[in-house]
């Protein structure tokens, strides 16, 4: 895309998804859009319904691109005044926890970008407004939402409705900060796309809109190593990696991307984060139905939406044009991108994920997923994965699924995932962790539990115990490499490892070679089975180096998409003993077979150099110690 067209077209763009917007418009106080509710009610969702929308309308108006500015502004007003009026307004009181303090800071964003609107309010509506204002600002978080009293104080000083002082600072996320500047949300290490729409948007946006020019100096380096990471989250069509809760927000996971080229931080060049950022807000038009965003995934009805989101939620996606706060002779909009920054080999992402950037053929993905330290009620398909990409949705399965592990005790009916990981390292191309595994419990042991202002059963997990699991992946070009030592199993228990999922429908072949065959460290016996997905020319390969004995094609739902998919799975069983069990899989848009990894091999070295595994121009080297292989020190050659 030519940078002298850039600007005008994201404002064609936004200006598009804000029109279908405007037939909904009353003098009540809220905005209610077709759709399915949020469990929050129907009030919440008309306040949520007014806005997002108008976080759009601000950044169109700031710089004149909005073309009823007046009626807009007009609308903004009585809607604020109709929905504070009376003995009991309209507008939900923005209680501890409840998503009215999320829309309040949406409402503050708004109001910094779009001041005509505050200056517009009578004095009874501005003091009703700083009194809800206050009360949205007043709860306490240890996750995302502190940022929500700290963007609402901002503004209140910014009117001079509170102090300096009394503006929360940020101490309190740093805690939670890596030195690649991802954030996890809170302390449970959950990492997702809230990095770029919330922890590198609010805080560098309220102090860019306050001229804190002595803060933004400070932060640049900070999200400069974030940005050279998060770019690398991109394929070569610009869409991104599909994990993580609320991707109904969409393009709304550019928002870092806009910030760094905005304060012109880290190495990534302005033209090539306003490149990124377009072609991924141009891939969208495919979720629109008679013009309103809706939750739809690239068209079609998925199973990714989380409770909590109302009809207005994907609104969210004003974050993605936050680049329109520049004006159209800023060297955002007039640097033309140079090309050559895709990074080469694995990128550091967040703890224990590798980001391996798409080469000619490869999508995007991202290597080990952590869940978190803190065991889920249940697994989450958006987070319990081992791998993410660009191109394929996980499965709505729970008890297992694509790019899963599971675990079988002998003479057991149920299956063990993969819950916690414990990163030991990930250096050199290679993430090695060790594995806590879940279960369910009866349906007896259901508990009432409370989430937000509904109360539901849901079940408890189980450990289980005594298991030992130590994975390493190696990630290069097209492959990933996985191996798995599981150690104190009964024996015979069955240890699974799955593919990626792709929509079934297309033509799908499974080696017959596989059924029955054991491929074990001593008789080596690599077999392939691939499929391919021919909508799109996407290809998923795998081979069973070590310790699988079976494999298996099994047929799922795509989480994000609702279609079927399939997925392969290799099974093995454990010896009583330390058990290795080796792996590769290939995702790829290439219509041709890996020869990687049909001329693999793997060969047992000796006792004392472990076995060593040629794949492509690459070998990889698994030293032994004493009677059992350790991945301590993994060597790739």
């Amino acid at each position: 895309m030519r940078a002298a067209a850039a600007r005008g077209e994201l404002v064609e763009y936004g200006l598009s998804v804000l029109e279908p917007t405007r037939k909904f418009r009353n003098s009540t106080g809220l905005t209610h859009l077709p759709g399915r509710p949020s469990k929050w009610g129907k009030r919440s969702d008309g306040l949520e319904g007014f806005t997002r929308p108008l976080l759009l309308s601000a950044l169109l108006a700031r710089h004149g691109d909005l073309h009823d500015a007046e009626g807009d502004l007009a609308f903004a007003i009585d809607t604020i005044q109709a929905g504070l009026s009376g003995r009991r307004p309209v507008w939900p009181l923005p209680q501890l926890n409840s998503q009215p303090v999320v829309e309040a800071a949406g409402l503050s964003l708004s109001l910094l970008i779009w001041p005509q609107v505050w200056r517009g309010l009578d004095r009874e509506t501005q003091a009703k407004l700083a009194r809800w204002m206050k009360t949205a600002a007043a709860g306490e978080y240890t996750n995302n939402w502190v940022l929500f009293p700290f963007t609402i104080r901002s503004w209140m000083v910014s009117v001079g409705l509170d102090t300096p002082d009394s503006a929360l600072d940020l101490r309190k996320t740093a805690q939670w900060r890596t030195d690649g500047g991802w954030y996890s949300d809170g302390l449970n290490q959950k990492y997702d796309y809230y990095n770029s729409w919330a922890f590198h948007f609010y805080p560098p946006l309220v102090k860019y809109l306050t001229a804190d020019n002595e803060w933004l100096d400070e932060y640049k380096q900070e999200l400069g190593r974030f940005v050279a990471s998060f770019y690398s989250c991109f394929d070569p069509a610009r869409a991104h990696i599909l994990w993580g809760r609320s991707l109904t927000y969409g393009s709304a996971a550019t928002a870092a991307l806009w910030i760094a080229a905005l304060l012109r931080a880290g190495p990534v060049g302005v033209g090539e984060l306003r490149d990124v950022a377009m072609r991924n807000i141009s891939r969208l038009s495919a979720r629109r139905e008679s013009g309103l965003l809706d939750h739809r995934w690239d068209g079609e009805e998925g199973h990714h939406v989380q409770r909590y989101s109302g009809p207005a939620s994907p609104y969210w996606l004003a974050k993605a044009f936050v680049g329109l706060l520049a004006e159209s002779e800023d060297p955002l909009w007039t640097t033309e991108p140079v090309g050559g920054t895709d990074a080469q080999g694995h990128v550091p992402g967040p703890p224990g994920c590798l980001i391996v950037p798409a080469s000619p053929h490869r999508l995007v993905s991202a290597g080990i997923s952590q869940y978190g330290a803190q065991i889920p009620l249940i697994p989450d398909p958006l987070y319990s994965r081992w791998s993410y990409s660009s191109a394929t949705s996980p499965t709505r399965d729970i008890w297992g699924g694509d790019n899963c592990t599971t675990i079988q005790l002998a003479r057991q009916r149920d299956r063990y995932v993969r819950a916690r990981v414990s990163v030991v390292n990930g250096k050199s191309g290679v993430v090695r962790a060790t594995v806590d595994y879940v279960g369910p419990r009866s349906w007896r042991s259901l508990r009432p539990l409370q989430r937000g202002r509904l109360n539901f059963l849901g079940p408890r997990v189980r450990f289980l115990p005594a298991v030992k699991h130590e994975v390493a992946v190696l990630s290069w070009q097209e492959i990933d490499l996985w191996l798995d030592l599981v150690q104190d199993l009964p024996l015979g228990s069955l240890f699974t490892r799955s593919s990626w999922a792709v929509s079934k429908g297309g033509r799908e072949s499974l080696s017959e070679a596989l059924h029955g065959v054991t491929a074990t460290v001593e008789a080596p016996a690599a077999r392939d089975c691939a499929f391919e997905r021919l909508g799109d020319g996407l290809r998923v390969e795998g081979v069973s180096l070590a310790g699988f004995t079976t494999t298996s094609l099994i047929s799922s739902e795509a989480l994000l998409y609702g279609r079927p998919t399939t997925y392969f799975q290799f099974t093995g069983a454990t010896t009583g003993s330390p058990t290795l069990f080796v792996s590769a899989f290939r995702l790829s848009s290439s219509t041709t077979r890996s020869a990687e990894l049909a001329e693999c091999t793997f060969v047992r070295s000796n006792d004392t150099d472990g076995l060593v595994l040629s794949i492509g121009d690459r070998t990889v080297r698994i030293p032994r110690r004493g009677d059992a292989y350790s991945l301590n020190s993994v060597h790739v050659d």
